[in-house]
């Protein structure tokens, strides 16, 4: 798991809901997250929170 999104930089153990880049696995927050990567431009999924 990531420590912080990949766009904000929040940190991932203070957010409730986590997504996940299907190709280059980057980490997004709720409110940075778009269905497809800022980065390679794949699908975005949501991942639950272990």
């Amino acid at each position: 798991m990531a420590d912080a999104c990949g766009k904000c930089n929040k940190l991932m153990a203070l957010i409730p809901k986590w997504f996940r880049c299907t190709k280059c696995e980057s980490w997004f927050c709720p409110s940075c997250m778009d269905r497809f990567c800022l980065f390679c431009k794949a699908p975005v999924v949501p991942v639950a929170k272990t």
